[in-house]
């Protein structure tokens, strides 16, 4: 029962901190959908997990002429724009929803992992509904920005760029990429990390 509850516990603390996180802007999303087009281009029909940020989902798909079926993992009901003929609407959470099995070409995750109070187990359930050479592209608070708030809602300092790097090494990822940019107006705030899944696995 006390196992029960301290995981109750962890849970919403993590949803109150993940729901802190503000929307990405499009300049910075452009940004990045155009790094990740550059790492590993579009070239045939694609099968993405959205873990909910509109904009950034809008920046990848608008980058290229390939059909993109999305997933979006949605533990609330979504608005009217996550619906359309491309995008399915599955209710759950990161590391609780239920997929049936499916394996996706490509990942979106912002903001969403470092809130966690276990960020590695998130990564590696994410890392696990990859196909072989699938990519995944993360978006993660930078610590001057949000680790006070974070710290204060889970007990733990944000991630430096190297944290995140070598976490996502730990979990099995590789071709880490780290795609700061340091011009954008939201410079301090976000960080982009692009990251495979080797091939074979």
């Amino acid at each position: 029962m006390a196992q029960t509850s301290t995981i109750s516990t962890r849970l919403t603390a993590d949803a109150r901190a993940e729901a802190q996180i503000q929307p990405l802007s499009d300049r910075f999303c452009q940004r990045l959908a155009r790094a990740a087009q550059d790492y590993a281009p579009i070239t045939a029909p694609v099968r993405v997990l959205d873990l909910g940020d509109a904009t950034l989902r809008r920046a990848l798909t608008d980058g290229t002429d390939k059909p993109c079926r999305v997933d979006l993992l949605c533990p609330h009901a979504p608005t009217d724009s996550a619906n359309s003929a491309d995008v399915t609407v599955i209710p759950g959470t990161l590391g609780q929803a239920d997929l049936d099995g499916a394996l996706y070409d490509r990942v979106l995750c912002a903001h969403a992992i470092d809130p966690r109070s276990d960020p590695q187990s998130a990564l590696a359930w994410l890392f696990d509904r990859l196909k072989p050479g699938g990519v995944a592209l993360f978006v993660m608070s930078r610590p001057r920005w949000s680790g006070a708030l974070l710290q204060r809602r889970l007990g733990k300092p944000v991630l430096c760029e190297n944290g995140v790097t070598e976490l996502l090494d730990r979990v099995g990822f590789v071709d880490i990429l780290c795609c700061a940019q340091k011009k954008d107006p939201g410079r301090g705030k976000s960080c982009g990390y692009l990251a495979r899944k080797p091939n074979g696995l």
